[in-house]
C-alpha cells in the first residue's frame, strides 16, 4: 500500500510541474509577441521600400530600351492610376504612359508591367514638386530618355503596436533615389 501510494504522489507532483512549465511558457510567449510582431511589420516594410526601388529602376529601363515613357502611380483597383483619388490606395502601378490619356481621371494605364499591393495598415503616397500642367500631381513619370517629369517624394508609413514609423523617398529628376526614415510613439 506504501508503495501505490508514493506512486500517486510522484504522479501528482509531475502533473503539477508540467501546468508550472505551461502557464510560464505562456507568459512568455505573451512578453515576447508584440516584439516579434514589430519585426514582422518592419521586414514587411524593408522588403516593400526594396520593391519600390526596384520598380524605379524597371521603370527607368523599360522607357530606356522602349523608348515610351513610363508612369509609377498608386491605384484603388489594380488597373488605373487613381492616385488622385480619396479612397486608400491598395495597389501600386508600373505600366506604360500614354500622355493623350493624361488629362482623363481614372488614368487608364497602357500596357501593366509590373503591380504589387500595399500591406494592410500600410499607406504609400507620391508628393511631386516642380509641378508642370501636363503631368498629374501623384503620377512618377519616367521619359523616353531615362529622365522624369518630375521630382518628388514617396512617403511610406505604417504603426506597429506602440509606434509610427515612415520612409521617405526623394527621387530627383536622375531617379537618383535618397532615404530618410523617421519613427516615433503613438498619442493615445
Amino acid at each position: 500500500m506504501f508503495i501505490a501510494s508514493g506512486r500517486y504522489q510522484r504522479g501528482s507532483s509531475l502533473l503539477l510541474e508540467s501546468c508550472i512549465v505551461v502557464a510560464c511558457l505562456g507568459a512568455l510567449c505573451c512578453w515576447l509577441m508584440p516584439g516579434l510582431s514589430s519585426i514582422t511589420q518592419a521586414h514587411r516594410a524593408q522588403q516593400f521600400i526594396e520593391q519600390l526601388e526596384q520598380s524605379i529602376q524597371l521603370g527607368k529601363n523599360e522607357a530606356l530600351s522602349l523608348q515610351r515613357p513610363m508612369v509609377l502611380c498608386g491605384s484603388t483597383d489594380g488597373q488605373t492610376c487613381s492616385a488622385d483619388a480619396d479612397k486608400p490606395l491598395q495597389y501600386w502601378l508600373l505600366a506604360e504612359y500614354d500622355p493623350n490619356n493624361a488629362q482623363k481621371k481614372p488614368y487608364q494605364v497602357k500596357r501593366l508591367l509590373h503591380l504589387w499591393s500595399i500591406p494592410k495598415q500600410h499607406t504609400l503616397n507620391f508628393k511631386a514638386f516642380g509641378q508642370t500642367t501636363k503631368t498629374p500631381t501623384q503620377m512618377l513619370i519616367i521619359q523616353p530618355n531615362g529622365l522624369t517629369y518630375n521630382n518628388g517624394t514617396f512617403t511610406y508609413r505604417y504603426v506597429d503596436a506602440e509606434k509610427w514609423h515612415e520612409t521617405m523617398i526623394r527621387v530627383n529628376n536622375g531617379l537618383r533615389s535618397y532615404q530618410e526614415q523617421n519613427s516615433g510613439l503613438l498619442r493615445h
